[in-house]
């Protein structure tokens, strides 16, 4: 064997073992998140060798994948850099200088794998199907073993049942879509059906509002956006579904948290966000984060917010109910909470990561990347998500895959 084709060979293995990587950091993060962790990290290693040893520039399509992780994630470091580096307040373990660095490093792992995807990118696909088919089972089965076993609502042992809904409801979705995508058929209709199924069901059992509410609207969404021209047929047995899982789960689930709903606006409005609660806490968080970006615009402090929050809470006498969020774990808003730190820049960065991959995947017709960017803008809508170290790492390597995916199936002019 050539000098030359050891070189290819040994090329083809970084590759995929970076590839592999990425897919089982996915996988593990259902039932070990340290192990998730670590596979990530030797991805960026590898990764960082890939670029070094193989070296190719990204093609410039790419760059609508890779720039708005590489932003968000140095929008991060600078405003930790310019807040507390000489500050007393300095912390090596705040929540945005490692989210900053994740996002990052999962850019240099986009980078690489876009850049030399093209040589490989048909036993790419299916490896990657495959692993994202069997990444679900595991999410369902560890999901299923929870809710049989397990007290509580389940977890997928991240800790956060919130956590677990977001990913566990954006793969499902992705995973959906990519099957549909690839090959419409009686047989893939039926399988994304039974996933859609299985996945509410399960995702009733975490108990997550947001998501038991908008990810069958999600579904129809996208479907109707992307897919239009497979009629009308899925579109009613996805209705059947919903009526089917809500029908089930209504009096354990479905009752008990619309009333609850209800008392906590009710409660919000009487009390004037004072009294605590799942509901009346993010509305209190919320308004108090809009004054704050009101007032202070270009960006805060962890504890220049955490004060002004008390400030206000004592001049209003309102919103007490969000301090304990706003002092140990953050507004449960994406935007609001960027904007409050980083500054309306820094909102105006997030927006562009949300829009950016979104009319990316709608541009070159990837239905899961696109719902997964629906997902995750949603999501984001009552939480904060690319905070969190779950779905830092996560969610970006789910959107790296599915763009890898997706490659082959553009137009050759695109692709060059």
């Amino acid at each position: 064997m050539s000098l030359l084709q050891q070189l290819k060979d040994y090329r083809r293995t970084l590759f995929y073992t970076v590839l592999m990587l990425v897919l089982l950091s996915n996988l593990t993060m259902f039932y070990s998140v340290k192990s998730a962790k670590v596979m990530f990290y030797w991805a960026f290693y590898f990764s960082l060798l890939g670029v070094i040893c193989d070296f190719h520039w990204l093609k410039k399509r790419h760059w609508w994948v890779i720039a708005p992780i590489a932003l968000l994630g140095a929008s991060d470091l600078i405003w930790f850099a310019w807040i507390y580096i000489g500050n007393p307040d300095f912390d090596e373990y705040n929540g945005y200088l490692n989210a900053g660095k994740r996002l990052i490093l999962a850019a240099i792992i986009g980078y690489y794998l876009l850049s030399v995807v093209s040589r490989y990118h048909e036993i790419s696909r299916s490896v990657i199907r495959v692993t994202l088919i069997l990444t679900f089972i595991v999410a369902s089965g560890v999901g299923i073993y929870q809710h049989l076993y397990i007290p509580g609502r389940v977890d997928f042992f991240l800790g956060r049942a919130t956590n677990a809904a977001y990913d566990y409801s954006i793969l499902s979705a992705a995973l959906i879509f990519l099957l549909v995508y690839e090959n419409i058929n009686r047989k893939t209709m039926f399988c994304s059906l039974l996933i859609f199924a299985v996945s509410y069901y399960i995702i009733f059992q975490t108990g997550t509002r947001n998501v038991m509410a908008t990810y069958p609207l999600l579904i129809i969404f996208v479907g109707i956006v992307k897919l239009r021209h497979l009629g009308f047929k899925p579109l009613i047995f996805v209705v059947l579904c919903i009526t089917a899982v809500a029908t089930l789960s209504y009096q354990q689930v479905i009752k008990p948290k619309f009333d609850a709903t209800r008392s906590e606006f009710s409660r919000y409005e009487s009390t004037n966000g004072n009294v605590d609660g799942s509901l009346t806490s993010r509305l209190a968080m919320w308004n108090i984060g809009i004054n704050l970006i009101t007032d202070h615009p270009l960006g805060n402090s962890l504890e220049q917010r955490w004060s002004y929050a008390q400030e206000y809470v004592k001049e209003h006498n309102a919103d007490k109910s969000g301090l304990p969020y706003i002092q140990k774990v953050h507004l449960h808003n994406e935007v609001i909470e960027i904007a409050s730190l980083l500054g309306v820049q820094g909102a105006m960065v997030l927006l562009f990561y949300y829009f950016s991959l979104l009319g990316f995947a709608y541009y070159t017709r990837n239905p899961p990347l696109f719902a997964v960017m629906m997902g995750l803008i949603v999501c984001g809508l009552t939480d904060v998500l690319l905070l969190s170290r779950e779905q830092a790492i996560m969610l970006n390597l789910l959107i790296i895959s599915l763009v890898l995916w997706h490659n082959d199936r553009l137009p050759s002019s695109d692709r060059e």
